[in-house]
């Protein structure tokens, strides 16, 4: 089990790549923190792989925050949430639809650079494995 002892954030982990990452990182080992904005999509497939749910909106930097403070120490960050938009010419989407869009997929990676990745630890690998 290759992530054994490791623990693992994966955001959009409600559904799609997102459940399939943390149940694989789960059969590998992982300790892992499912983080969805749909709380219930989280717990469930947290109650399915024995992880931690944590229901949290990407691009609310509070809401980053807290889910980082929830989830504890990790070594790991899958920032997977992100939002699609149906094809549709660029007069037809709504100001708010793209706000909504800018906000999870950009402002989020954002607010997971300020809040996730200052306290995930730095591991060196093992040099004699670099050739």
């Amino acid at each position: 089990m290759r992530l054994e002892g490791k623990s693992a954030i994966v955001t959009g982990a409600g559904a799609g790549y997102g459940a399939g990452i943390a149940r694989r990182f789960a059969q590998e080992g992982a300790r892992v923190v499912c983080v969805d904005v749909n709380g219930d999509a989280a717990n469930a497939i947290a109650a399915e792989i024995g992880g931690l749910a944590v229901q949290c909106d990407i691009s609310s930097g509070a809401s980053v925050k807290a889910m980082v403070e929830a989830a504890g120490t990790f070594q790991i960050l899958v920032n997977n949430a992100a939002l699609t938009q149906k094809p549709a010419r660029v007069g037809k989407i709504t100001e708010a639809e793209l706000d909504r869009l800018l906000s999870v997929n950009v402002k989020g990676l954002y607010h997971m650079a300020v809040h996730a990745l200052p306290v995930i630890p730095i591991e060196v690998p093992d040099s004699s494995l670099i050739e």
